[in-house]
């Protein structure tokens, strides 16, 4: 839908939209614009450059932008984070985006693709980043959301493992627990619990 909306205004303003939206550095309306513009038309390195200028002076988009452009935004900077490998702020704006969700809902039936983001990432990726205590910290912040019981499943599975690693039997047999309880198909648990009774 954005494709068919945003090519046919470059057709129609082709002369110097994104130039008229650069002109303006002060105006952060046009400047959040320009993000998101260079993310939706193949410039995605700029649009995370200006993104990360505009976080460096705290100026946060969602002030500058409509919800729904916000949140759109928000997902495409999120996408390219991940696909630069910057794991934690990949997660971090899937985890904004699902917080948006939750008070109001737009994604609605899209949230599907959201939530198995930040299962992918914070399970299998976060540990490249983080330290053991500031992965948990990351997990436990996105489950407090509750966006659904089969992320905070797998999330609370994911605080188990670590808590394993770290030969803190007691607290992964609670996360265990927590988290069986939340999704009874969650796979691994009892792999999990033989690991810690020979341990």
């Amino acid at each position: 839908e954005y494709d068919k909306i945003y090519n046919s205004k470059k057709n129609q303003v082709t002369y110097n939209y994104r130039d008229y939206l650069k002109s303006r550095p002060t105006d952060y309306y046009s400047q959040s614009e320009l993000v998101f513009y260079d993310l939706l038309f193949d410039n995605e390195k700029e649009a995370l450059n200006l993104f990360e200028k505009l976080e460096h002076n705290d100026i946060d988009l969602r002030q500058y932008m409509d919800r729904e452009d916000y949140m759109d935004c928000t997902y495409l900077l999120a996408e390219e984070y991940e696909k630069k490998k910057e794991f934690v702020k990949a997660y971090c704006l899937f985890g904004i985006i699902a917080e948006c969700e939750l008070k109001k809902p737009y994604f609605r039936h899209f949230m599907v693709e959201v939530i198995e983001k930040l299962k992918s990432i914070g399970c299998t990726k976060l540990h490249r980043e983080l330290s053991p205590d500031r992965h948990i910290q990351y997990l436990e912040t996105v489950a407090g959301y509750d966006i659904s019981d089969k992320l905070n499943a797998a999330l609370f599975k994911k605080i188990a493992e670590i808590h394993i690693k770290s030969g803190n039997f007691d607290k992964a047999r609670y996360y265990l627990e927590i988290g069986a309880a939340m999704d009874p198909s969650l796979v691994g648990i009892r792999r999990l619990n033989e690991k810690m009774a020979a341990g």
